[in-house]
């Protein structure tokens, strides 16, 4: 398996590396506020550099589905049951992510699945998302002597998700009851938008690998 530190900076090249490769040569030139990944990974539209993406994600998918075994070690001891499932929605992720990498964006198929693509890339995102969450009891049980790495793992889990509630669920709730320049406002900003959100996932995935694979990688006591 490989090392934390060698992953690590491979997962960051064949992620953020190749993002950002074909983010320069995106012919409309990139906004990551509010244009989704897909497009620089679409042939109509980043005709130069659609491969880059694809493949960079692809090989990501794999290195993320090896980055759950580094954080089942790290956390086992203190809730096996729950680190299990962790790693197994972590792998799903990764998978998932591989799969949607190596699908044209569009409207096409893959097994009867319409728009597979963006479908599987959303699931993948879950997969992730459920994977970090149900590592929260183990996280919670770890020892004082963790503080601050249990208090990072913990932020960058909770952040995401408490930020995407109130400005997707509780806003939207509330928007009958405010004005109209109130609700417009919402809808121009970035947290309206996918992309964004795609972003703000990413690195706190990343983020959340990186402090498991490393920070928590000395011996138990």
């Amino acid at each position: 398996m490989l090392a934390p530190k060698l992953l690590l900076t491979a997962l960051a090249i064949s992620f953020f590396g190749s993002l950002l490769v074909s983010a320069f040569a995106f012919p409309a030139g990139y906004d990551w506020r509010h244009t989704v990944m897909s497009s620089l990974a679409s042939p109509q539209e980043n005709p130069k550099a659609f491969r880059i993406v694809s493949y960079g994600m692809a090989v990501s998918g794999i290195l993320l589905s090896f980055s759950a075994f580094y954080i089942r070690s790290s956390l086992q001891p203190w809730a096996p049951k729950w680190t299990a499932w962790a790693r197994m929605f972590f792998i799903l992720g990764g998978v998932l992510l591989t799969i949607s990498a190596l699908i044209t964006p569009g409207p096409h198929t893959f097994l009867g699945l319409p728009k597979a693509h963006a479908k599987l890339a959303q699931a993948a995102g879950v997969g992730f998302a459920l994977g970090m969450i149900l590592n929260l009891p183990a996280i919670l049980a770890t020892p004082t002597r963790r503080y601050r790495a249990r208090e990072a793992a913990m932020a960058l889990i909770c952040l995401p998700v408490t930020v995407f509630l109130t400005c997707w669920i509780l806003l939207p709730m509330a928007d009958s009851l405010a004005s109209t320049s109130f609700q417009q406002k919402i809808r121009e900003s970035v947290f309206e938008s996918l992309a964004f959100w795609e972003w703000i996932g990413s690195v706190s995935v990343y983020l959340f690998v990186a402090l498991l694979a490393l920070a928590w990688q000395e011996k138990k006591k």
